[in-house]
């Protein structure tokens, strides 16, 4: 893919750094409808359902998430990981876990030596 230098940091051209570790905090309708409760947001109705419902969720999205990979169907496999990543960005702010806390996570693991 065609790569532009931009501010020291190499990007590809739709924007997204190289690094797929570095993912600047996601601000949008999460974390608005969070502080801001709108009528008639499906990202509501998962937050007033509770663990129960958002749990359910990201159960049914990952599953049609493994059988897009199975399928090999690229368009739909991008799909249902954005429909997955989705429905857990609410189970994190549900439980008030930030974006940052997983990056910091993943960053240690990176780092880490994993047996066998």
């Amino acid at each position: 893919m065609f790569v532009l230098e931009r501010a020291g940091r190499r990007r590809d051209v739709d924007g997204l750094r190289r690094d797929p570790f570095e993912f600047p905090e996601p601000k949008g309708p999460v974390i608005e409808r969070r502080r801001q409760p709108e009528a008639g947001s499906y990202t509501n109705t998962l937050f007033r359902g509770g663990d129960n419902r958002i749990l359910k969720k990201i159960g049914e999205e990952s599953a049609e998430f493994v059988m897009a990979c199975k399928d090999d169907d690229a368009n739909a496999v991008s799909g249902e990981a954005a429909d997955v990543l989705y429905h857990m960005l609410v189970a994190l702010a549900h439980h008030g876990v930030s974006w940052r806390q997983v990056l910091l996570k993943l960053a240690q693991r990176r780092h880490q030596r994993r047996p066998g």
